[in-house]
């Protein structure tokens, strides 16, 4: 007969070494290790701030391929990204693919330092996904 013991190891990003050692009620023990990566959900990258200052460093929101990401290096296909304020109110959208958002809003307006909320779908492999999040204009 076989007790399974499961526990939890909180750990970091990235890769780590784990080590395991098991005692039994006989005082016999065993020990193994094991090597994990933890990867991203997604290989998107999805920067949480940008500064459209005009000083040529994070001017635009930039989607990206995840650092972790090591077999894919193309951005997944982006169909359909929204952008609103704090409200609910839509301030910018790109329904055909992906650009770069300047923080202009639909009507051209500079948007102010606020955070954002956003919902992107896109495709990843053959699945369809949705994140959602908010980033954060800062000046």
């Amino acid at each position: 007969p076989y007790t399974t013991l499961f526990r939890s190891v909180h750990g970091y990003d990235g890769s780590q070494f784990i080590r395991l050692k098991v005692t039994n009620e006989a005082g016999c023990t065993s020990k193994d290790s094991i090597q994990i990566t933890n990867t991203p959900e997604t290989l998107l990258r999805i920067p949480a701030a940008f500064t459209p200052n005009g000083d040529g460093i994070n001017d635009t929101w930039e989607l990206g391929v995840a650092p972790m990401a090591k077999v894919h290096t193309a951005l997944p296909e982006v169909l359909d990204v929204k952008v609103y304020d704090r409200w609910g109110a839509l301030v910018w959208y790109k329904n055909n693919g992906y650009e770069p958002w300047d923080g202009i809003d639909i009507r051209g307006r500079v948007l102010p330092v606020d955070s954002y909320h956003y919902e992107i779908v896109y495709i990843e492999g053959d699945q369809r996904k949705i994140a959602r999040g908010s980033v954060t204009i800062v000046r």
